[in-house]
């Protein structure tokens, strides 16, 4: 399921706020096409690599996510439960 983020302009991230299921699994995508997209290959350090893995969401709940796009090569994102 598609769900669209939202660019601050304050914090230049991309944010959603979010339900989430535990169990369940999420990668980010531009354009609603897979042609460029973004997962976690090493979830110990939350940076993003190009077509990487999921990410594992390992508790249900609200969750505030992000995407800092600002550092080339250290792209990164966070998922914050609420």
């Amino acid at each position: 399921q598609d769900h669209d983020m939202t660019y601050n302009q304050t914090t230049k991230k991309w944010e959603i706020t979010i339900n989430l299921t535990g169990g369940n699994e999420i990668k980010f995508r531009a354009n609603n096409a897979w042609a460029l997209n973004f997962g976690d290959d090493d979830t110990s350090d939350n940076l993003l690599n190009a077509g990487g893995g999921n990410i594992a969401v390992n508790a249900s709940g609200t969750y505030f996510v992000e995407l800092d796009f600002s550092n080339p090569r250290e792209y990164s994102y966070t998922l914050t439960l609420q």
